[in-house]
C-alpha cells in the first residue's frame, strides 16, 4: 500500500514509530520527514496525497489547530482518498475536525503500540472495496497562511503583470504556481518566463544605440519563437525598429499622375478561427508547415481553442519538434485540465525526450482519469523500463494486457522487461 501521513510535530516521535512499522512491512509511507532540498515543500505534499492510496491523519490537539494539516485532510477527501484517523493524545478535550464527523469516519485511539496499530490498518485496507475510492478531480489548494488564491486566478494575475511591465514580479507568480502544481501549469509557467526574459533582452539591446542592429535581429527572433501567442510587447519596442520612409519627389511624367492614391482594392473577408482549423484539419497529413500555420491562425484568433493547440502539438510531435509540442499540449492542459489525450500526448512527448519522471507523472495521470486505457499503462511501463524500474515496468505491461489482451506490443515490451530484470540479477 502506499500511504501519506500527516500529523503535528508534537507527536512526530509516536508517528515515526508507526512510519517504521509499515516501512518494514513493505508499505510505501511518505510524510514530511522525507523532503528534500531543493523541492517545493506545498507541491510535494501535494503530489504525495495524489500519489498515496490512503491518508493516516494523526489527530492531535496541535494538528486540529493547524491550517496545513487541516488542508492536507480536506485535499485528501476531496481526492477521494482512503482517509484512516486516530487519536494520538487521549482522552480527547478538543473538538475532532467536522470534516471527520459530518462525513461519519470512524477514528480510533492509538494505544501506544506501532505494531498492533500497523496490523490494525493492513486489517481494514484487506476488507475496504476500493472501487469506491476512484479518483476525483478537484484544483489544487494553495499554500494555507499565504495570501495565494485560486491557482488559475494567480496566472491571469501574473499574465497581467507581465502585459504590464512588471516583469520581476510576473517571474516570480508564474515560478509560484508552477511549483504549487507544475504537472498542469509548469510548462505553461516556464513558457511565460522565458518570453519574458527573452523580451527584457530585446529592451536592453533596443535601448542601446550601439546594439541598435543586434536588437532587431533579436527582436524577429522574439516574434518568430513566440508566434501564435497573443503578441507581447507591454513597453512599445517595435516603435524602435519601424523605418518611415521619406516622401518621394514627384517628377517628370510623375509630376503629371493624381496626387491620390488609388482606390484600395475591396477587402478581403477574413477567415474565422474554425475554417482555419478545418482547413489545417484536411491538409495532407506530410504538409506539416501548412498544418501548423493553419493552426496558428486559429489560435491567434481564439487564444482559448484547446483544439488547434492540440492538433498543432500533434504536428510538432510527428515532426519531432518535442519542446514546442510539449507547450502545446500544456496549453491544452491549462485551458482543460480533465482531457486524458493531453496528458498522453504530452507524455509521449517527454518519452522522446528521455525525460521519463514527467512521462510517467503524465501517463499516471491519464490513468487516474481514464483507468481502463491500456495504452497509459503500455506507455508508463515504457518509460519505467528505461528507468530500469523493470517490476513496476512489468506491473504495467501486466494491466495493459489485461485490459487489452490483444494489445500490439505490450506483450512483446513485457518480454524485454523480463529479460533486462534477469540480466541485471545476474
Amino acid at each position: 500500500m502506499k500511504f501519506f501521513v500527516s500529523y503535528s510535530r508534537s507527536v512526530q516521535d509516536k508517528v515515526r514509530e508507526i512510519v517504521a512499522a509499515l516501512r518494514d512491512s513493505g508499505d510505501e509511507v511518505w510524510w514530511d520527514q522525507d523532503l528534500r532540498a531543493g523541492q517545493d515543500w506545498w507541491g510535494t505534499i501535494l503530489n504525495n496525497i495524489d500519489a498515496c492510496e490512503v491518508c493516516l491523519f494523526f489527530i492531535s490537539e496541535k494538528s486540529v489547530q493547524s491550517p496545513y494539516c487541516m488542508e492536507e485532510l480536506r485535499y485528501a477527501l476531496d481526492r477521494n482518498r482512503l482517509v484512516l484517523p486516530f487519536v494520538m493524545d487521549a482522552p480527547v478535550t478538543y473538538p475532532i475536525p467536522p470534516e471527520i464527523m459530518e462525513g461519519r469516519i470512524q477514528y480510533e485511539t492509538y494505544t501506544g503500540i506501532p505494531n498492533q496499530l500497523k496490523h490494525r490498518i493492513r486489517s481494514t485496507c484487506q476488507s475496504i472495496d476500493w472501487d469506491q475510492y476512484r479518483t476525483r478531480y478537484i484544483a489544487r489548494p494553495p499554500e494555507p497562511n499565504t495570501e495565494a488564491n485560486d491557482l488559475v486566478e494567480r496566472l491571469d494575475k501574473a499574465a497581467a503583470l507581465a502585459n504590464e511591465g512588471h516583469f520581476d514580479e510576473a517571474i516570480k507568480r508564474f515560478n509560484d504556481v508552477s511549483r504549487n502544481d507544475p504537472d498542469s501549469y509548469g510548462d505553461f509557467c516556464h513558457t511565460w518566463i522565458d518570453k519574458i526574459r527573452r523580451y527584457q533582452d530585446v529592451v536592453k539591446h533596443a535601448n542601446s544605440a550601439a546594439l541598435k542592429s543586434l536588437a532587431k535581429q533579436r527582436w524577429d527572433a522574439f516574434l518568430q519563437q513566440f508566434t501564435g501567442d497573443d503578441f507581447f510587447d507591454p513597453l512599445n519596442i517595435q516603435a524602435k525598429f519601424v523605418v518611415t520612409d521619406a516622401p518621394v519627389k514627384r517628377t517628370g511624367l510623375l509630376s503629371a499622375l493624381p496626387s491620390q492614391p488609388a482606390s484600395p482594392p475591396p477587402a478581403v473577408k477574413e477567415m474565422t478561427a474554425e475554417e482555419y482549423l478545418e482547413r489545417g484539419e484536411n491538409r495532407a497529413d506530410d504538409d506539416y508547415y501548412g498544418k501548423i500555420a493553419d493552426f496558428t491562425e486559429a489560435i491567434r484568433l481564439n487564444p482559448q481553442y484547446a483544439v488547434a493547440y492540440f492538433n498543432r502539438g500533434n504536428s510538432y510531435y510527428i515532426k519531432k519538434e518535442y519542446d514546442q509540442a510539449i507547450t502545446d499540449y500544456s496549453a491544452v492542459i491549462v485551458l482543460n485540465p480533465q482531457l486524458p489525450d493531453a496528458y498522453k500526448s504530452r507524455g509521449r512527448a517527454y518519452k522522446a525526450k528521455d525525460k521519463h519522471d514527467q512521462a510517467i507523472r503524465d501517463f499516471s495521470r491519464v490513468i487516474i482519469l481514464t483507468p481502463q486505457d491500456a495504452d497509459a499503462y503500455h506507455y508508463r511501463g515504457i518509460s519505467y523500463r528505461w528507468k530500469r524500474d523493470f517490476d513496476r515496468a512489468i506491473a504495467d505491461y501486466d494491466t495493459a494486457l489485461r485490459i487489452n489482451p490483444n494489445h500490439p506490443h505490450a506483450a512483446k515490451d513485457r518480454q524485454r522487461a523480463i529479460d533486462a530484470k534477469k540480466k541485471q540479477e545476474q
